[in-house]
């Protein structure tokens, strides 16, 4: 079903899945920062408001914005700056967002949805590197804000590591990370979305990778051996130097084929000055 409501910032309707409630998010349109009402309302709350005071209040607070208060009613104004100065326990937030429901398969990310079967690798800009892990694990991972934005993300079949911002751009867009932590913890095996998958599964284990991934930040990857049945054999600098071997081959036949024209040239012009001379 979801959660339907307006970005407070631009009216912009949005609609997100129901285990995203009382998170933090940015507007796709307006790129406003807001907080993510725990059921359908009418407008985003602000991101600063707490997600208790928001939750049993809700009507009250908008039908007091709409329709002005007169001044006599002096003990109910301020029993509302009460409840709504009052700091929500930090407990009952910090459990939402460390316990968030399971997503179903209709709530994965389009790259997840498409890649269904296949295995990923993720490796957090802190280093190390975790999978093999099904799409519904690293589904879990991306709501646990286990796998941030400058991670590097590999599926079989592809030719080389993305940035997880750009594979899960309809993700992030959606959803910002509150607090993204340096890489997956080393439980990350518990909690798996698939009874099949064994904890080693989920464990470190590297594809077929052999190069150096530079991150976003200009830091490098640390080198993986190679399994030439599951990614290419040739790293990004054996590619370069292919590349520029073959540029200089080519170079060097067009050279070779100018000289040729160039001396068959020469050639004619001496074979007519000498029938000219003798005749």
């Amino acid at each position: 079903m979801g959660i339907r409501f307006r970005c407070h910032h631009c009216e912009t309707e949005l609609h997100v899945k129901d285990f995203q409630a009382g998170k933090r998010g940015r507007c796709p349109e307006c790129r406003g920062k807001f907080r993510i009402p725990p059921t359908d309302a009418p407008h985003s709350l602000d991101p600063d408001a707490s997600l208790d005071s928001a939750a049993t209040t809700p009507d009250r607070v908008s039908s007091e914005t709409t329709q002005p208060t007169p001044a006599a009613d002096a003990e109910p104004d301020q029993s509302r700056d009460q409840v709504e100065q009052a700091p929500a326990p930090q407990a009952a937030e910090s459990a939402a967002d460390q316990s968030p429901s399971p997503p179903t398969t209709l709530a994965l990310p389009q790259a997840l949805q498409s890649s269904v079967e296949s295995k990923w690798y993720v490796r957090p800009p802190s280093g190390g590197q975790f999978g093999p892990a099904p799409s519904q694990l690293v589904w879990q991972w991306l709501g646990e804000n286990r796998v941030g934005r400058d991670a590097l993300v590999w599926c079989e079949g592809w030719p080389e590591w993305l940035i997880a911002e750009e594979v899960f751009d309809d993700y992030f867009s959606s959803v910002e990370q509150d607090s993204v932590p340096p890489g997956i913890p080393d439980g990350s095996a518990h909690g798996k979305a698939d009874s099949s998958i064994t904890a080693a599964d989920a464990t470190l284990g590297p594809p077929s990778l052999s190069k150096q991934v530079p991150h976003s930040d200009g830091a490098a990857a640390s080198e993986r051996n190679v399994n030439a049945t599951a990614t290419p054999s040739l790293s990004l600098s054996d590619r370069h130097r292919a590349g520029r071997n073959l540029k200089r081959r080519r170079n060097y036949t067009v050279m070779i084929a100018t000289l040729t024209v160039i001396m068959l040239l020469l050639i004619g012009a001496l074979i007519i000055v000498l029938m000219r001379q003798t005749a």
